[in-house]
């Protein structure tokens, strides 16, 4: 065996090229396009199975170590605390011996590893005949198949247990996807029904509200933060997903006045959409929170000026456009 010293995992040019391919296909669909909150891409090759879901009890200490891991992962480390969560329970514990094949170079494989005990060496055959070249060693905290649940690859390397004692965190591609689509599932018909108790968004139909909830995006505001301003022009509406705000009217000369505290669910700045109104009253963070957001011009190019679809609903047009 020969030892090759620092030198980095490789994938073949084939598998590469199918991966910049992949890559630029994504980034073009992305182009000139605010990124949207239900933005996973299932293909001919991420095809989503019948599957249920999967839950592998593990000690606090041990989460946290996995979640401290994912999150330095780039696959992992955007996702919110919720689907890491579940990614998290759904990797399984697996007990290997000296000297097995975990992954074998040339084999297809779905698998992404997390080492939690014991030590794996990483082999690379560079030409047919020639002898496998040692590349690396991966230790407890290691991970490798981290693209094999984006990709149809092959293995580019041999990894084998070269410890006695070896525990590996695993999943598969198909987990991977069903925790994605489930979620991203879950997430979509959650804001379409946020979105349904606005008022003035009744006339719109479901492929419509489809839209608005997939390009609804997060934003971050700390505590004592004003989101709307008083007397200032606005263009966004505003949905709590997380926390609370407060709704205060200032008058000159008096003390402010607390309006209504408005929880998960509830929203405001409704009428940005239609029209640059003044706001009657500032909206201010209590305590940190996220706000799903869409601002007028982005609503007008995925469904049109809100005042057309106000005709198909006479009593709300009369409602809204007699304010002007």
């Amino acid at each position: 065996m020969e030892i090759l010293s620092d030198k980095e995992e490789e994938i073949s040019p084939e598998d590469q090229k199918k991966i910049d391919d992949d890559m630029k296909k994504r980034q073009q669909k992305k182009k000139g396009k605010r990124n949207p909150i239900s933005n996973q891409v299932y293909g001919t090759i991420n095809k989503i199975k019948d599957y249920v879901g999967k839950n592998y009890d593990k000690t606090e200490d041990q989460k946290r170590k996995i979640k401290e891991k994912l999150l330095s992962i780039f696959l992992f480390k955007s996702l919110d605390e919720n689907l890491l969560n579940e990614i998290m329970n759904t990797l399984e514990e697996k007990n290997y011996s000296l000297n097995e094949k975990v992954v074998k170079q040339g084999e297809n494989s779905e698998s992404f590893f997390i080492i939690e005990e014991g030590e794996l060496d990483c082999l690379k055959q560079f030409r047919i005949g020639d002898p496998q070249t040692y590349l690396k060693t991966y230790k407890s905290g290691d991970f490798f198949g981290e693209l094999n649940l984006l990709y149809n690859i092959k293995n580019p390397e041999t990894i084998i247990v070269k410890s006695d004692i070896c525990t590996l965190y695993k999943i598969d591609r198909d987990d991977y996807n069903f925790i994605l689509h489930n979620y991203e599932k879950e997430k979509r018909n959650k804001y379409i029904n946020y979105l349904k108790e606005i008022e003035i968004l009744k006339p719109l139909n479901e492929d419509e509200l489809l839209q608005i909830a997939d390009n609804l995006y997060l934003e971050d505001y700390k505590d004592g933060i004003k989101i709307m301003k008083q007397n200032e022009n606005g263009d966004k509406l505003y949905i709590i997903e997380e926390g609370e705000c407060q709704c205060i009217k200032t008058i000159d000369g008096k003390p402010e006045q607390k309006l209504d505290l408005l929880k998960v669910g509830n929203f405001f700045g409704d009428i940005n959409l239609l029209r640059n109104d003044i706001s009657t009253f500032n909206v201010v963070a209590q305590g940190d929170c996220k706000l799903l957001v869409i601002d007028r011009m982005t609503f007008k190019r995925l469904v049109g000026p809100l005042e057309n679809l106000l005709i198909r609903d006479k009593e709300l047009y009369k409602k809204y456009m007699g304010k002007q």
